[in-house]
């Protein structure tokens, strides 16, 4: 049922993963092997909070931690799947600050598991860069960026879309605080490299139209110079 949730996120079928692990937490009893359930919670929870439902997600959080607490020597991987759920539960409600901390508590404990150069580290590090930008640490979110992309590039996956998108988010990032010249690079290399790998799309539109933006700054820049020359 489990492995079938997992399919169901990876084919992005939230309604029907949803359904499916409703259907398990509902009809679990005594016998239920309850790491199974806990692990059922969990993986709910992030299907509820994109429903919008923070209140319900945290409740099962909530029952999930406190099955995990008390084995806190086991399911090591199975808690770690479990803390993108915590920091979404805070971040729906607004709380960016105790997201952060989440994802910093995350990113410590999966690297001290996994190691650092690992494909989960850099997607904590990329939720990471995500919750600074919208709590408006850009300066700390580029960091965050930085080292996602420097982890998928130890582990030769930089030629991959997610890359390009998080190359994407970087060049938009370097643009609002001013680092035209950086945005600039950054936003060509995401534009074409994007349209390579998966064609025209709303997403390179976004990214191209920055892209220009960049050049204009660049170039009003530049002549800005030249005239007090």
């Amino acid at each position: 049922m489990l492995t079938l949730a997992d399919l169901y996120g990876a084919l992005e079928d939230q309604k029907g993963g949803a359904a499916l692990l409703e259907g398990f937490v509902s009809q679990a009893g005594p016998d239920t092997d309850p790491a199974a359930l806990a692990d059922a919670r969990q993986k709910l929870a992030a299907n509820v909070i994109l429903q919008g439902n923070a209140d319900r997600a945290v409740q099962l959080v909530s029952q999930a931690e406190k099955f995990w607490s008390q084995q806190p020597n086991r399911y090591t991987e199975e808690r770690l799947e479990g803390w993108p759920s915590r920091r979404g539960c805070c971040a729906q409600t607004g709380d960016l600050k105790a997201a952060s901390a989440i994802e910093n508590a995350a990113i410590a404990q999966r690297i001290a598991f996994s190691g650092r150069v690992h494909r989960e580290t850099a997607i904590l590090y990329n939720s990471h860069g995500i919750t600074l930008t919208a709590a408006n640490r850009l300066e700390d979110a580029l960091g965050a960026f930085r080292e996602t992309i420097a982890i998928y590039k130890e582990l030769g996956l930089d030629g991959e879309l997610d890359t390009q998108i998080i190359l994407g988010n970087m060049g938009t990032l370097e643009f609002r605080t001013g680092h035209v010249r950086e945005a600039e690079g950054l936003l060509k290399d995401a534009t074409e490299h994007e349209r390579a790998l998966a064609g025209d799309s709303a997403a390179v539109s976004a990214v191209m139209g920055l892209y220009g933006e960049s050049l204009n700054g660049h170039q009003s820049r530049w002549a800005g110079s030249a005239d007090c020359s």
